[in-house]
Order: structure tokens, then C-alpha cells, then sequence
């Protein structure tokens, strides 16, 4: 990673679920092309693949992973992905499930669904305030007062903080844009737009198959 890093003036870390596989690697410059690095490939069924926090947190465990050589100063997955945010300044990728993974947050239909700001999820064309890390850090001691107390963080409080971060990104250091924008331009246009002159139960089952949100 320390040579790609040389070589590419802009890394990417990602995490992707697809065709039974979850991917954790890097995405960077090879001249004017951009390539993949896969780091990480894991595969089982269908729990076992999941993007979510609790599947993610084995990234930060101590005793799982076993890094020689010149790695061998790290004791967890997620510092070497840390370390390429850090030190090596690439940014972080991924769907709205991974994103809120990664940091921690609840689900993309929790109050505050967005990993980059603090829209509501009933205002999702509208940008909310920064989530910094400031922020979060504040957050993150709610989580470690109910740890403590053996008590679980509800999606509906403390701003969807519900656990803690695999990694340390601020917002700025996330792409794409907040996805939270596209999925209210969704809605909107499926309320407003192509709405069919039809009876309200027609229009309930419509949504129900073809909103947005059902598909993040």
C-alpha cells in the first residue's frame, strides 16, 4: 500500500456487498485509470456478508488478525485502513448502509440516516449540520455510558449514534455527495411528479414496491 500510495496522487478506501462477497481495498490512481486493490474478501451466508457495523466491528478486534514484516506494528484490520485515512489521505466509499456503518450510525431509515450531516429523515432534500468528529466524539460517550450499563443506544436518540465507529472519517473525507439528497429527489418525484390520478391504496402499494428507500 506504501508503494501505491507513492504512485497515486488520490486513494479511495472502500467497502461493497455484492455476489455473496463482501470487499474491503482501495481504490487508486493508475494513470488516468482508476483500479482496485482488494484488501479484504470475506464470504459465508447471508448474515456472515453483511455491511453493517456489528459484521464490520471484526475489522477492530485484537487477536483476529496477524500482520507480519513491516505491518507487523498493527494488531487490527481497521488501523491499517485507518492509517491510509490518516496518513495517507484517502477518502472512504461506500453505500448508505456500509457509510453508516463505519461510523457507527443506525440505519439508513433512522432518525438521522445521514453519515455526513444531521438531516432529519423527514427532510431528506435539505442539509443538516456537519458531523464532525467534535461532534461524534460526544456522541460516541453516550455509547460508552450504556456499554458500561449493558443497556443498547436506540436509533431514535442521540442522533443515531447507536455504536461505535470502525473508523475515524469526517465528513469531508466521504464520497459521494450525501446520498440522502438523491433518495429525497427520489421520493419527491415519485410523490409529486409521476403521482397517477389513482385510488390511495394503489398509490400505498406503488410505493411499497418501487420507492426508493425499499431498495437501499
Amino acid at each position: 500500500m506504501q508503494l501505491v500510495h507513492n504512485k497515486s496522487k488520490w486513494l479511495c478506501v472502500g467497502i461493497d456487498k455484492g455476489g455473496g462477497v463482501t470487499k474491503v481495498g482501495v481504490t487508486f490512481l493508475c494513470g488516468k485509470k482508476a483500479a482496485f486493490i482488494p484488501l479484504l474478501v470475506y464470504s459465508g451466508d447471508g448474515n456472515s456478508v453483511k455491511d453493517d457495523n456489528i459484521t464490520l466491528s471484526l475489522l477492530h478486534k485484537e487477536g483476529v488478525w496477524h500482520f507480519i514484516n513491516s505491518s507487523a506494528c498493527w494488531s487490527r484490520f481497521s488501523e491499517v485502513l485507518q492509517w491510509l485515512v490518516d496518513d495517507c489521505g484517502a477518502y472512504v466509499n461506500g453505500d448508505w448502509p456500509a457509510l453508516n456503518a463505519i461510523r457507527g450510525l443506525g440505519s439508513p431509515g433512522s432518525t438521522n440516516p445521514c453519515p455526513m450531516c444531521y438531516v432529519r429523515l423527514g427532510d431528506l432534500l435539505t442539509m443538516g449540520d456537519s458531523r464532525t468528529l467534535g461532534k461524534q466524539d460526544k456522541e460516541i460517550g453516550t455509547v460508552v455510558v450504556a456499554a458500561a450499563r449493558n443497556q443498547r443506544v436506540l436509533p431514535c436518540t442521540n442522533n443515531s449514534q447507536t455504536a461505535f465507529p470502525i473508523l475515524r472519517v469526517a465528513p469531508d473525507r466521504i464520497v459521494p455527495i450525501p446520498l440522502h439528497v438523491l433518495l429525497g429527489l427520489g421520493n419527491f418525484f415519485l410523490n409529486k411528479v409521476v403521482r397517477p390520478p389513482c385510488d390511495p391504496e394503489w398509490w400505498a402499494a406503488a410505493l411499497k414496491r418501487h420507492s426508493v428507500k425499499q431498495r437501499l
